[in-house]
C-alpha cells in the first residue's frame, strides 16, 4: 500500500511540473530571428571588409542593399505573424527590436557613415544571437 501512495505521488509531482513547463518558441520565430542574424552578420562582414581596403565599394553597396532587402522583409514577417502565447508575443516584439536595430544601422552604413553603421550593426546583431538563445 505504501508503493502506491508513493507512485501516486510521484505521477502527481511529474503532471504538475509537466503543466508548469511553456511551450518553445514558434518555429516561425525563431526562424526569423536566425534569418536575421545570417543578414546582419553578412552586412557586417562587409563593412569589416570595408575597413581594411577588402572590398570594392560597389560590391558593399550591393551587398548592403541586399541586406536591407532581407531585413526589412524579416521584419515584414515578423509584424504579420500572429503569436499564439504570451512568450511567443514577448520573443516577437524583441526579434522585431532587434532586427529594426539591424536594419537602421544597415541604413546608417549606406548613408556613407561606416564606422557608426558596423558598430550598430555589432550591438544589434548580437542582441539577435541572445535572444537566439533565448528561444
Amino acid at each position: 500500500m505504501r508503493r502506491r501512495g508513493a507512485g501516486a505521488m510521484l505521477l502527481a509531482a511529474s503532471l504538475a511540473l509537466a503543466g508548469c513547463s511553456s511551450a518553445p518558441i514558434d518555429s516561425v520565430l525563431t526562424s526569423a530571428v536566425a534569418d536575421a542574424i545570417s543578414s546582419g552578420a553578412s552586412a557586417q562582414l562587409g563593412l569589416e571588409l570595408d575597413e581594411q581596403n577588402r572590398i570594392l565599394p560597389g560590391t558593399l553597396t550591393a551587398l548592403l542593399g541586399d541586406m536591407a532587402g532581407n531585413l526589412a522583409d524579416t521584419e515584414r514577417q515578423l509584424e504579420m505573424h500572429q503569436a499564439s502565447d504570451a512568450d511567443d508575443a514577448e520573443y516577437r516584439e524583441k526579434a522585431l527590436s532587434g532586427v529594426r536595430a539591424s536594419l537602421e544601422a544597415v541604413h546608417v552604413a549606406e548613408g556613407g557613415d561606416h564606422a557608426a553603421g558596423l558598430d550598430a550593426l555589432t550591438a544589434s546583431v548580437e542582441d539577435l544571437r541572445k535572444l537566439e538563445g533565448d528561444g
